[in-house]
């Protein structure tokens, strides 16, 4: 019987990306598209991440739950983040016409979008505009005519554009690159995690560090004086003990 745990990390099947632009801008050493589109096709899972009798789903398990497409566009600057410029988001469907440029063809048995497929570039924007960065230098390189951009081409063999390590270098620099302010809606879903701990005898901070891995005890604490501060969050009373216990 299939299990859930709470740590969340959403898995993409398929993800593509098309150049839509000759400028180019250069991170790291490499020469990118200003602007591209970028789609993925996300196993629906609700935002729970699916186990088998606590342990992870194989991909082969994973690839035979429903799925639904994002499309993005996304424009790069030298300077600063990466900015969304469009999404399109279709529901689930046993069958599709996927294309690159996100144009989809409709099928009758296409299901609704659902509030959780709605907010999922909200939620995840950093790490969807982290995969479309290191996708679309992975699959493109330009083509010139001495020193103009002519066009894009899909590199084959050793004219492979960048390599896995050089991937993994930039999918760090993006995620550093596209770090965000805590926002509203986080820390509403921050606070909203807080109090359920603090409601079950726990201490809060503790059991937050498995839901925002990779985040340090330092940055979860400045959450929770945030979240007080815009008043979702008690505030705590100077030299009171708290009367959670921790976690056995």
């Amino acid at each position: 019987m299939a299990q859930y745990r709470q740590v969340y990390d959403p898995f993409i099947r398929l993800e593509l990306s098309e150049p839509l632009t000759n400028k180019l801008v250069e991170w790291n050493d490499l020469q990118l598209p200003r602007l591209f589109a970028y789609n993925a096709v996300i196993v629906s899972d609700e935002g729970k991440a699916v186990t088998d009798e606590g342990e992870p789903l194989t991909k082969d398990r994973l690839h035979e739950l429903p799925s639904f497409v994002i499309s993005l566009t996304i424009k790069l600057s030298a300077s600063a983040s990466p900015a969304i410029m469009e999404v399109r988001t279709w529901g689930e469907t046993s069958s599709r016409k996927f294309e690159v440029t996100g144009l989809c063809e409709w099928n009758l048995d296409t299901q609704p979008v659902t509030p959780w497929q709605l907010q999922f570039v909200s939620k995840y924007r950093g790490r969807l505009v982290t995969r479309a960065v290191a996708t679309v230098a992975r699959d493109w390189k330009p083509t010139f005519n001495g020193e103009k951009v002519t066009g894009w081409q899909i590199p084959f063999g050793s004219a492979r554009v960048v390599t896995s390590e050089q991937v993994l270098i930039l999918e760090k620099y993006v995620a550093k690159k596209f770090q965000q302010k805590f926002t509203d809606n986080q820390a509403e879903e921050f606070a909203r995690h807080y109090l359920r701990y603090e409601g079950q005898g726990l201490k809060p901070i503790q059991e937050l560090e498995e839901d925002y891995p990779g985040k340090s005890i330092r940055t979860l604490q400045r959450w929770a004086t945030t979240c007080r501060k815009l008043g979702l969050l008690p505030k705590t009373t100077q030299g009171k003990a708290s009367s959670v216990t921790k976690r056995g």
